[in-house]
């Protein structure tokens, strides 16, 4: 007997579980995070406010289209809507509207203050000097004006040279990871500073726990590498230490 009422009660709390799921995971529980989005803008003076969630599993259809992971926050925008909030699906219900806007203020801190200047870095720092080694690896494979080169002039300059620039991009994605990656910690140090270092730790450590993405968000090993953000607990620790990796102001 006591058994069928211990498992009895156990169906109930899952079931009280899945209707507060369901209650919470409405439009109005849409509204109440843009309500608290908006309270944290307003008090970080960020005026451009989304105006509406979208919950994707991935960001698009077609072949680039990539999974939306527990801690992304993506900001897209539509002409008919204005900003608009994309989080992952697999979070929808599992966060207090509160915690939402604790994840979202540095995203929006990064997207107000940082575009120009990553921008900058990776043009200066990256590209521009893998576009001039491109250039000398062509004339040497083909040769300056009238030089003969190295004798490999049968290969075809269209796709060498699309090769090249493919190759060029992916090494520009890949060595820029660890600037991208202090820039978000530096975008959480800021955050830090309006709302408060705890809540913001806090609401980390509630999202790791309620993951189910787990691995991928530690960021260690291989995948690790070509994340441009940071793990959370690398999110965690540099909150509890007050340092990021270092400063974006020392880019060019």
């Amino acid at each position: 007997m006591l058994a069928i009422l211990v498992n009895q009660k156990g169906l109930e709390c899952r079931r009280t579980q899945r209707e507060r799921r369901h209650m919470l995971a409405g439009p109005e529980y849409d509204n109440r995070i843009l309500d608290a989005v908006e309270r944290e803008c307003k008090v970080s003076s960020i005026s451009r406010i989304p105006a509406m969630v979208e919950w994707r599993k991935v960001t698009a259809t077609g072949s680039w289209s990539y999974t939306v992971r527990s801690d992304d926050i993506i900001l897209d925008w539509k002409p008919q809507v204005g900003r608009v909030l994309v989080l992952s699906s697999r979070m929808k219900g599992k966060l207090e509207p509160e915690e939402w806007a604790a994840l979202v203020l540095p995203a929006l801190i990064m997207n107000a203050r940082f575009p120009r200047m990553i921008v900058r870095h990776l043009l200066l720092r990256w590209f521009l000097p893998g576009l001039l080694a491109l250039s000398l690896i062509l004339m040497v494979l083909y040769g300056i004006g009238d030089t003969g080169g190295v004798g490999l002039q049968q290969l075809p300059l269209i796709p060498t040279t699309v090769a090249l620039l493919v190759g060029l991009f992916l090494a520009v994605y890949f060595f820029s990871a660890p600037y991208m990656k202090s820039v978000c910690l530096i975008t959480d140090q800021q955050a830090s500073q309006f709302i408060g270092r705890e809540r913001i730790v806090h609401t980390l450590e509630r999202l790791y726990a309620v993951a189910d993405d787990q691995d991928f968000l530690s960021c260690k090993g291989f995948r690790g590498w070509f994340r441009h953000r940071p793990g959370i607990p690398q999110r965690i620790e540099s909150l509890n230490s007050s340092q990021a990796w270092f400063s974006p102001s020392r880019s060019p």
